[in-house]
């Protein structure tokens, strides 16, 4: 089992997140779905997935996009252009908001970008960049082509205001669940999250730890890329090859997730590329979701340590994007690892 301890000792001080994150979820909510959930059990412990495959966009940074658009709108009233660097999701969904509101989108995408996101961005008439060795260099290339240039704007996936609508996730299950269990509040919380940027990761352990006080804050990472469970484990080191899991394949954890998740997370874990395969299998096979490997992180620590969850009287995992070609999915489905 490759989960481990931090031995944080989280503190409450995150009020005036918390009423950003309300205000705006009043404001903007019926811009997104609501998650579907599906449940299941481990010894009368529930097991909660969140599905976030039913957004337009297939994923949940339509939420956070939505929301930090509007907020560069109300203070930058004279914008004409957001420029932003992503993995696919991202870039899709600011793409998506942008053409709402009339203004000029360019994604920067790193070279190997799968062409099913290309095709979602572009058919969002924005423009793209390709030339970009990975994730990190595409976020250096599309700073610097938004200096010096009032009209546009460079929109970063690691934002206050992007947390602000990543965490209406955790907003929606806490409203359906406190209506379902009276006692839901007093019950030990597991969620485990995915981290690439940590713009699900660090609205939600915030969100969770002010609400619920047995609440507990498990982050999982593709080992190829695991960033954040290196500072906790140093033996094991990210290669940054290839993984499977496109979307968090970014070699540095930005400083505003990592300053919050530092403190909040209560453990990290790792899981490889066949445990990601099992895991985006076990959630075609079992709900008829299609995910791509990012996605399924949450669920591949699941399934391959049901003993550490029994403890727990709520795991909830968040499922995370669909956006996969048809044919690599089939293959994968196909694939006997």
């Amino acid at each position: 089992m490759r989960i481990i301890k931090t031995n944080n000792s989280y503190k409450k001080n995150n009020k005036n997140f918390v009423n950003k994150v309300l205000k705006n979820y009043k404001k903007l909510n019926k811009n997104w779905k609501k998650s579907n959930y599906f449940e299941t059990e481990i010894d009368d412990k529930k097991i909660i997935y969140i599905d976030e495959t039913i957004q337009n966009i297939g994923a949940f940074k339509i939420r956070g996009a939505t929301t930090s658009i509007n907020n560069i709108i109300i203070k930058n009233p004279k914008v004409k252009s957001l420029v932003c660097a992503s993995s696919g999701s991202f870039g899709i969904s600011v793409a998506n908001i942008c053409k709402k509101n009339n203004l000029n989108c360019e994604v920067f995408l790193p070279k190997d970008t799968s062409q099913i996101k290309i095709k979602k961005i572009i058919n969002q008439n924005a423009l793209i960049n390709e030339n970009n060795k990975d994730y990190d260099d595409a976020k250096k290339n599309a700073k610097k082509s938004s200096r010096n240039d009032n009209e546009k704007f460079y929109i970063d996936g690691c934002r206050n205001d992007v947390f602000w609508g990543n965490g209406s996730l955790v907003i929606d299950l806490i409203n359906k669940y406190s209506s379902l269990d009276k006692k839901f509040f007093s019950k030990k919380i597991a969620m485990i999250l995915p981290i690439g940027v940590g713009s699900l990761a660090s609205p939600s352990s915030i969100l969770l730890k002010h609400f619920i006080n047995n609440s507990f804050i498990i982050t999982v990472e593709a080992l190829s890329f695991c960033k954040f469970y290196n500072t906790f484990d140093n033996k094991i080191k990210p290669s940054f090859e290839k993984t499977i899991a496109e979307g968090v394949a970014v070699k540095k954890l930005p400083s505003l997730s990592y300053n919050i998740l530092k403190d909040a997370v209560d453990y990290v874990s790792i899981v490889d590329e066949n445990e990601i395969i099992q895991a985006m299998k076990y959630l075609f096979n079992n709900f008829n979701i299609t995910t791509e490997g990012a996605g399924a992180l949450t669920t591949a620590l699941l399934i391959n340590n049901y003993s550490f969850f029994k403890n727990f009287d709520y795991t909830f995992i968040p499922i995370c994007g669909k956006n996969i070609e048809q044919n690599k999915f089939k293959s994968i489905l196909l694939d006997n690892c």
